[in-house]
């Protein structure tokens, strides 16, 4: 049976905003890839298909926030992600909001399959496997996308070191 149009969003969205705003990092930004989404999903008409794939619908929402990052092409904090207050300094705030603003600037940076596949395995969790069902790649592909990714990420990052509090 096929889900209304309500249902459909009610049950997705709150997976499809998570996945966008761990790109975008704010919620203004992920509320606008979002909505997009599922206006994409509505024109298109696939809501059967994807009822049951959530892993796609991740993918989906990762790529317009990537879109999003592109078109900007300006860093932006991955917020959400806040430090325990009791347990660091004050530069272990900053170094995380630089570290963030940093990783952000250079997703924006990297080719769109290997920026989907670095969010997807990172921020979502998902496996090779499940990436490579949603994107119909082989598992083989998304290991060297990633490999890539990492590759390219670590080279924009430089040598970012940070010393171990005595």
């Amino acid at each position: 049976m096929e889900p209304s149009w309500e249902e459909f969003v009610s049950s997705h969205a709150q997976a499809v905003m998570n996945a966008a705003l761990r790109v975008v990092g704010n919620i203004s930004d992920a509320e606008d890839v979002a909505q997009n989404v599922f206006i994409e999903i509505f024109r298109n008409g696939n809501i059967v298909e994807l009822e049951d794939q959530p892993a796609l619908l991740c993918t989906i929402a990762t790529r317009r926030a990537l879109d999003l990052l592109r078109r900007r092409k300006l860093p932006h904090e991955l917020n959400g992600y806040e430090l325990d207050l009791c347990e660091h300094e004050p530069c272990d705030y900053a170094i995380a909001a630089e570290l963030e603003e940093r990783l952000g600037e250079g997703l924006g940076r990297l080719p769109p399959r290997e920026a989907e596949v670095f969010c997807l395995t990172f921020f979502e969790g998902y496996s090779n496997a499940e990436i490579a069902k949603s994107l119909n790649i082989s598992p083989g592909a998304v290991a060297k996308s990633l490999c890539i990714a990492r590759s390219r990420l670590s080279k924009f990052f430089g040598n970012v070191k940070t010393e171990p509090k005595p």
